[in-house]
C-alpha cells in the first residue's frame, strides 16, 4: 500500500511540474494579450483550448508514472480519485469567487501577476477536473505493473 501511495504522490508531482512548465512556456509564447481577453484577466478561448490539451497530456503522464512507481493500478486509481476530488473542490470554489478589485488589465503583465489575477470561468474549472481524472485513468491503463 505504501508503494501505491508513493506512486500517487510522484504521479501528482509529475503532473504539477508538467503543467507549471508548459503553462509558463505557453504564457511566454502567447503573451498577456493572447492569454487573456482584451483588457481583462479572463482567459481567452485559444488559451483555454490549448491548456485543456496540455492538462490532459500532463494527466496521462501522471497516471502512467503513478503506476510505474507504485507498480500497481491502485496507484493510478488513487491519483485519479485525488485529482477528481481536488479538482471539484477547486471548481466549486470558483462559483463563489468575488469579482477582482481591479478587473481591467492594462498591457503586458508578468507571469506571476497573471497567475495571481487570472479569473478562470467556472465551466473551465469543472472541465479540468473531469479531463484530469480521465487523463490519469487513461495514463494508468497505458502502463502495466511489472510482474512480481
Amino acid at each position: 500500500m505504501l508503494r501505491a501511495i508513493g506512486g500517487t504522490v510522484v504521479g501528482y508531482l509529475v503532473m504539477a511540474a508538467i503543467i507549471f512548465i508548459t503553462f509558463t512556456g505557453l504564457y511566454f509564447l502567447m503573451g498577456a494579450d493572447g492569454a487573456f481577453r482584451k483588457e481583462s484577466y479572463v482567459p481567452s478561448l485559444p488559451w483555454i483550448l490549448i491548456t485543456f490539451v496540455l492538462s490532459l497530456a500532463a494527466a496521462v503522464a501522471g497516471g502512467w508514472v503513478s503506476v510505474a512507481v507504485g507498480n500497481s493500478i491502485k496507484a493510478g486509481t488513487l491519483l485519479a480519485t485525488m485529482v477528481f476530488i481536488l479538482g471539484m473542490i477547486l471548481a466549486v470554489g470558483t462559483l463563489n469567487e468575488p469579482p477582482l478589485e481591479n478587473p481591467v488589465r492594462l498591457g503586458d503583465v508578468s507571469n506571476l501577476e497573471a497567475m495571481r489575477k487570472a479569473k478562470e470561468p467556472s465551466w473551465v474549472a469543472f472541465t479540468n477536473a473531469i479531463l484530469g481524472t480521465v487523463g490519469v485513468a487513461a495514463g494508468a491503463r497505458l502502463r502495466k505493473p511489472a510482474a512480481r
